[in-house]
């Protein structure tokens, strides 16, 4: 594998640090609410100057792969260690919205345009969003929560990433990888966790009333769960311009969603560079714990370590065992 390092500074002067890398590449991509980071070390040498803001390229094979943003830098002798992220990173900052009939997809161009955020594929979410009002809220937030009320209506799964520079938001069917990770394929190891830490088999959601001043309740609950684990409660505060179909609605799907044991798998693999928290994979593993695995899987988290004599890559994935 062919790697080479580009840092483009604010003067437009382009360094080719490739020969300086002294570390392995870390990248890792998480699929809800976080910028990509990317940390390596450089040997500092000759002319080199490159500062906070700084863009960097990374190019593997040939192609684009990485564009990402010098965020932080520390200076151990000789060596400078270095944190970016990707473009997710500028949009953290907060700000107000009021939003009507909107879709995700609406949102997320208007975001974009006005905080200069170069756009790439933006998938059309279709489903117009209930009226919303943001305080205060980091641009991320408001997206993050504007898709997932689109995928909790429309059980559509969406990821909004950076695609080597460009913002990109892919429903998860548009993200199938034509690779099989397994015990035979690519995975040197894994780790299996099951938990009922993060489930709830009774949700509680409230309507505030002004008028009455007191909040309108809708209940849904699991008796077989509740019997199995105890009485472990969700309980949300819902927009009052909902109406009782919708609460009702929302209600039920946050019991399906939640009502589950979790389960965690954790694969190390050798590494290919397309998959990234979004992926969807199939997952090959014969008597994984109490379940036999050979599924598609949504990844939520990946790290890739890079050289040029080696790639691997850390996979983290929720198991959903209907």
């Amino acid at each position: 594998m062919r790697i080479r390092v580009l840092v483009i500074n604010r003067k437009k002067n382009v360094y080719d640090i490739s020969n300086a890398i002294s570390s392995n590449i870390k990248y890792t991509t998480t699929r809800v609410g976080s910028a990509s980071t990317i940390s390596f070390d450089v040997i500092k040498s000759g002319q080199m100057s490159f500062h906070e803001g700084d863009m960097v390229k990374i190019f593997v094979d040939k192609k684009l792969y990485i564009v990402c943003y010098i965020f932080a830098k520390s200076k151990k002798e000789d060596v400078i260690s270095l944190t970016c992220y990707d473009i997710l990173r500028y949009m953290q900052y907060k700000q107000s919205y009021n939003f009507s009939k909107k879709t995700a997809t609406q949102i997320i161009k208007q975001v974009a345009n006005e905080f200069k955020i170069r756009l790439g594929n933006i998938a059309d979410t279709s489903y117009i969003l209930p009226d919303k009002i943001y305080e205060d809220k980091t641009l991320l937030d408001i997206v993050t929560d504007a898709l997932m009320k689109t995928t909790v209506k429309t059980k559509k799964v969406y990821t909004l990433y950076d695609d080597a520079g460009k913002l990109t938001l892919k429903e998860s069917s548009n993200m199938i990888s034509n690779y099989v990770l397994g015990n035979k394929s690519l995975a040197t190891t894994y780790t299996y966790k099951t938990s009922i830490e993060e489930s709830y088999n009774y949700v509680k959601l409230v309507k505030p009333n002004k008028e009455s001043g007191k909040g309108e309740t809708y209940i849904v609950y699991d008796d077989d769960k509740t019997k199995k684990w105890g009485h472990l409660q969700f309980y949300k505060k819902v927009d009052e311009n909902l109406n009782d179909a919708q609460i009702r609605e929302m209600a039920k799907n946050y019991l399906k969603y939640y009502a589950r044991t979790k389960r965690n798998l954790k694969l190390e693999c050798i590494g290919v560079k397309e998959i990234r928290a979004g992926s969807v994979v199939l997952i090959d593993i014969p008597s994984l714990g109490d379940i036999d695995l050979k599924k598609l899987l949504l990844i939520e988290k990946c790290t890739h370590t890079l050289s040029e004599t080696q790639h691997t890559m850390s996979l983290e994935m929720n198991v959903i065992n209907d």
